[in-house]
């Protein structure tokens, strides 16, 4: 339970305070199902490792080198022999991992099926004109075996037309004669550093210093980002000599919301809210063609060559039968990484991308420090507004910005029961209009006076400057206890925030929460949060983080003054069955009382 506690405190400050988008789901989806289905550490390879966002592709294969040389783990603590593995990473991980017996091996190897399905409604509804009923929809359903694996999701947003407004779907074989992955239907790539294929970083790991973590290779598109995907056909050969090819051929459609242009062809959201005429208007509106290929060199250094090409076509295609050609890239990067982190006298990783279009240029640097109780972490990036980079995901906590900043993480172990961490980022960057400076600055002090009980605190510091405009800047302060019994557990938080600029009154915020969770048996459980709130606070503003249950628990914007309840229950119904229910409702100062009723099926056989 400690465990569970620390993942979703660590989940809780990821979601909480860096203009994290509203919707998190496709991180907390990923850990919940490495939750229900952990990785065998004798069994697993590299990219099965790399799936838990903890792991470097350095530490990776630290763990498989270890492994080789003591033949098997017998039991979880066993990662201690690696060199890289903390007490600390030890705890963020456990969850997701396990040591299966032969029998448990067996049984892997038996088809298994997921399924899920959410609805969710919110009362009162809103008025207006609108196409499609408020309910939330998702389905999904997962099919596996020992080298099969395909899925299928339908997913709708309140208000849209549709039930089947987002619809994804794939297959991928495995372990082929020529081939170590094949993928029809949807995708997505995470290379190198992001640079050129990377997933949007919808949560930001800045204050827990994870900066190098985009060798994720290539994976089926299992979640709800309906302009983040590629759809067609990739393959990825298997490594001789340490060499390996991936070759990727897509058609995808991508929604757009204006601002077409050569070098801006796809100024999208990640959601992709069809609720409203407008749209609907942008629904599918560009179409993208790309070919590619990613050639990867494991040795003492490991060295990765990327080239794609695309094209976009302004929709509708009965102007053309494909459509109005809006313009062609050809993009190239060369990555490189090693690891040090065998030697004694300098644990050190460096890792690199440069990336080439037309004739603009991008790169992103870094190095990771990590010795006994020291851990420090330093990155450098450059991506200008004219380096169109379409399915990168480099380093910002912002989707889709250029930007060039520095980054300088650290973490120290005063004692068994006593940390500090801290980072500090300061970066420029580019929009449609003029340069914005941004300044980020957090420390964290973390006290374990028990193994059952513990206090955190944190102070954090963002500024804006716009010239001529001026400048805008917040402070937060964050005070928070959490309590760990046999059936329960307790959070009480308390942040507060106030920005500063230009305004004669300044804005102010508060938040204060509860937390109650009962887990009454294994199948049984049953949390509970009260949240009081009173915020002014505009260009930053406080956020809540609901770790719960992805889909119906959500980073939301917390601000007026008011009070908001959540309800939830979870049972499990033997073992392959579970139903969740959540009860929403959230009171503020002359307005209307809002209510939201959801609830998930799980099945997995």
């Amino acid at each position: 339970m400690i465990l569970l506690i620390l993942r979703c405190y660590l989940l809780l400050l990821i979601g909480q305070e860096f203009d994290a988008p509203a919707v998190s789901d496709p991180l907390i989806e990923e850990l919940q199902s490495l939750e229900s289905h952990p990785i065998d550490i004798n069994k697993a390879k590299k990219e099965d490792f790399l799936k838990i966002y903890w792991v470097s592709p350095g530490l990776a294969e630290s763990i498989i080198k270890t492994r080789k040389e003591v033949g098997s783990f017998d039991k979880i603590e066993d990662l201690r022999k690696v060199q890289g593995v903390t007490d600390e990473l030890l705890e963020c991980i456990r969850p997701y991992i396990t040591v299966k017996l032969q029998r448990q091996q067996i049984l892997e190897v038996r088809p298994q099926i997921e399924l899920r399905s959410r609805v969710q409604q919110t009362f009162p509804k809103v008025k207006g004109n609108w196409p499609g009923s408020p309910i939330k929809s998702y389905q999904r359903l997962k099919l596996s075996s020992k080298n099969i694996s395909g899925f299928a999701l339908l997913e709708k947003d309140p208000y849209e037309a549709s039930y089947s407004d987002f619809a994804t779907y794939g297959i991928m074989v495995q372990a082929l004669p020529m081939a170590q992955k094949i993928i029809l239907g949807d995708y997505r790539l995470e290379f190198g550093e992001g640079l050129l294929f990377g997933f949007p970083p919808i949560v930001t790991f800045k204050q827990q210093g994870v900066i190098k973590g985009k060798e994720r290779g290539l994976q089926l598109y299992t979640i709800t980002g309906e302009n983040t995907y590629l759809h067609g056909v990739a393959v990825e050969s298997k490594s001789y000599r340490g060499i390996k090819n991936f070759v990727i051929l897509s058609n995808t459609k991508i929604d757009n919301g204006g601002g077409v242009s050569q070098y801006a062809p796809t100024i999208y959201d990640y959601e992709g809210d069809h609720s409203t005429e407008s749209g609907e208007a942008k629904k599918d509106r560009v179409r993208e063609w790309l070919i590619g290929t990613r050639f990867e060199y494991h040795g003492p250094i490991k060295l990765g060559l990327t080239w794609y090409k695309n094209t976009h076509f302004l929709n509708p295609e009965e102007v053309r039968p494909q459509g109005t050609k809006i313009g062609t890239h050809s993009l190239w990067s060369v990555s490189s990484s090693t690891s040090l982190a065998g030697f004694e006298v300098l644990p050190l990783n460096w890792f690199s991308e440069f990336g080439w279009c037309d004739k603009s240029w991008a790169t992103v640097l870094g190095t990771e420090y990590g010795k006994e109780k020291l851990r420090l972490g330093t990155l450098f990036r450059y991506y200008p507004p004219d380096f169109p980079v379409f399915h990168s995901a480099p380093f910002s906590d912002s989707y889709k910005l250029a930007e060039k900043g520095n980054y300088l993480y650290g973490a120290y172990q005063i004692s068994k029961y006593t940390k500090l961490t801290g980072y500090t980022d300061y970066c420029t960057r580019y929009s449609t209009e003029l340069p914005t400076l941004h300044a980020e600055h957090s420390i964290e002090l973390q006290h374990k006076f028990t193994p059952h009980f513990w206090l955190t605190s944190r102070y954090s510091f963002k500024k804006v400057e716009v010239s001529p405009r001026g400048e805008s800047e917040c402070k937060w302060f964050r005070l928070q206890a959490d309590i760990e019994a046999a059936k329960l557990n307790m959070r009480v938080r308390l942040d507060r925030g106030y920005e500063a600029g230009s305004q004669e009154v300044r804005p102010q915020g508060e938040l204060l929460y509860g937390d109650i969770g009962v887990k009454f048996s294994k199948y049984l459980s049953f949390t509970t949060r009260l949240i009081l709130f009173d915020s002014e606070l505009d260009k930053f503003g406080l956020y809540e983080y609901e770790q719960d249950l992805p889909g119906l628990m959500t980073n939301q914007f917390i601000s007026d003054k008011g009070t908001r309840l959540y309800l939830l229950l979870k049972n499990r119904i033997a073992s392959s069955y579970t139903v969740t229910v959540k009860y929403a409702i959230t009171s503020k100062i002359a307005k209307p009382v809002t209510q939201k009723y959801g609830i998930q099926f799980d099945l997995e056989h």
